[in-house]
């Protein structure tokens, strides 16, 4: 019998039809990759999530931002009709800024807004990558 049975098979079949044996070495490249381009692209172009001029503030149903900071949980339990999913991400942001002015705060909880959302859309970027490969293989992954 070979070393590791069946299971050490499996994984030198794995490795071997994956190429170089790392199966998420691509992966990591690809999120890296959607990570970079929508740093660079606020970088040179000051896009935003929200557009310009605009503030997690100005959206609708948002709680204030003050009130998120010096009350997160009555904020959110009380002054809500529907789920407080982005201001309860904007609470969190908002903790390290106990001590910064409001329009600082705000400033500060938008950049930290934006570089959260910016992993996410690396992140789905990775994951449609791995999707496509496993129905596709390595080169349609990599085109798509």
């Amino acid at each position: 019998m070979a070393p590791g049975g069946k299971r050490g098979r499996r994984r030198a079949a794995a490795a071997t039809r994956l190429g170089d044996g790392d199966r998420f070495q691509m992966t990591k490249k690809v999120f890296l990759l959607g990570l970079a381009f929508i740093l660079t692209l606020r970088l040179f172009t000051g896009w935003e999530v929200c557009g310009p001029g605009i503030s997690s503030e100005d959206f609708y149903q948002a709680v204030s931002i003050l009130d998120l900071r010096n009350n997160p949980f009555s904020a959110l339990f009380y002054l809500h009709i529907q789920p407080p999913a982005l201001d309860a991400i904007r609470a969190l942001l908002a903790l390290p800024w106990h001590f910064a002015g409001s329009e600082r705060l705000l400033a500060m909880v938008d950049r930290e807004l934006f570089v959260a959302w910016a992993l996410a859309y690396a992140a789905m970027g990775a994951i449609v990558y791995r999707w496509c490969r496993r129905l596709a293989g390595a080169t349609a992954a990599a085109l798509a």
